[in-house]
């Protein structure tokens, strides 16, 4: 809901109205009231409207984004002829007939989410991008070259202008990283059960990049990942670092990988047993069947490969929520992470509710298995 519909709201809270419509030509005698409006208002209506703009404004106190940066996005806003136009239109009312203008038409029937707070435009709680800026903003959305999708979800609570999604695909599409990096063909899907917990189930696997060994751990009802680089290809070294991870996250329920000599010897099913989870292997002639393990390091790998800061990569992919509505950060942790996109974003969030998690949950993943079968004709 925009600030300026909360405000209104917020105003009208203390009064229980019946509406009822009366056409003009029933109205036979004005009313009294209307025509004698108080000279002054009362102290409690200025303090329900005090109190509204405070709510509004804490929606401006919780940007991430810094004071230096806000003031280059307000001007370029006030310098852009058509966002200016638009700034008039929420200051001063909209016209009653679609403009002509095909650059204000978008704008026109978007007009309910449209406000202004503290002299910047939003679109709800999202920034509108000026003309000559939205190229920025389209290289910082790609600059870990997620997809299309990913990108899409990351506007959502950051910045918006007329067609954002069809210029972040067209931005994809002639993306020549991405081009070059493209799958030919995918391996055939399995889903896997979500379970109701983070981090009870987690997948791991190991893979190579760039001369490097690397131990990725992805936990089934996140999907948030952990990477760390492996010096040696022993059981000892995955130990080391798998203790290293489970310091900070707990220990797993149930951890799940394929059947790799390092976790085959009998020094780490004594770690097993030490650190009392179930440890489980996919089929060995079908490595496939660890679909989050082997989709997280196409994913990872993708991303290292692309990216010129790996570490700006993981913070965009932990930060962009999932198909379900809430990032990896949020139903790990319970909190969103900042990125560098301005947003504004609440200090409270509501808390996902698990029933309704798991059939969002599992609708996707039998769409997704469904969509795979069709496809390939299994």
């Amino acid at each position: 809901m925009p600030p300026r519909s909360q405000r209104f709201r917020l105003r009208l809270m203390r009064f229980n109205p019946n509406v009822i419509h009366v056409s003009g030509k029933q109205q036979i005698t004005a009313d009294a009231l209307s025509r004698a409006p108080a000279s002054l208002p009362l102290s409690a209506d200025v303090a329900l409207v005090n109190d509204a703009d405070a709510m509004a404004q804490q929606t401006l106190d919780n940007l991430p984004a810094s004071s230096c940066k806000l003031q280059d996005i307000i001007s370029q806003q006030q310098s852009d002829p058509e966002v200016k136009e638009i700034r008039n239109f929420c200051q001063r009312g909209w016209p009653a007939f679609m403009p002509q203008n095909p650059l204000l038409q978008q704008y026109w029937t978007n007009q309910r989410y449209l406000t202004i707070i503290d002299d910047i435009l939003l679109f709800n709680h999202r920034i509108v991008v000026p003309t000559n800026m939205r190229l920025e903003m389209l290289n910082k959305l790609h600059e870990s070259h997620l997809g299309v999708t990913k990108c899409c979800a990351l506007t959502k609570t950051s910045v918006w202008w007329p067609n954002i999604s069809s210029h972040i695909e067209n931005m994809v599409r002639k993306c020549s990283v991405c081009a070059k990096l493209r799958p030919v063909a995918k391996e055939p899907l399995l889903p896997s059960s979500f379970p109701e917990h983070h981090w009870s189930r987690v997948a791991m696997d190991l893979f190579d990049l760039h001369g490097k060994t690397y131990l990725l751990l992805v936990d089934y009802h996140s999907r948030w990942p952990e990477i760390r680089i492996r010096d040696h290809l022993t059981s000892a070294a995955v130990i080391v670092r798998l203790k290293s991870i489970f310091a900070t996250h707990g220990i797993p329920d149930v951890l799940v990988s394929d059947n790799g000599p390092q976790f085959a010897s009998a020094e780490f099913r004594k770690f097993t047993e030490e650190f009392s989870f179930t440890y489980t292997t996919s089929s060995p002639r079908y490595p496939q069947a660890n679909v989050e393990a082997e989709r997280a390091v196409q994913t990872i790998k993708n991303l290292l490969r692309k990216a010129t800061n790996p570490y700006i990569a993981l913070l965009m992919y932990r930060a962009t929520p999932l198909q379900n509505g809430f990032a990896p950060s949020e139903l790990l942790m319970g909190r969103k992470l900042n990125t560098k996109l301005p947003s504004f974003q609440r200090s409270l969030h509501v808390k996902p509710n698990l029933p309704s998690l798991i059939e969002k949950e599992q609708r996707y993943r039998d769409n997704q298995r469904d969509n795979c079968n069709r496809r390939h004709a299994v």
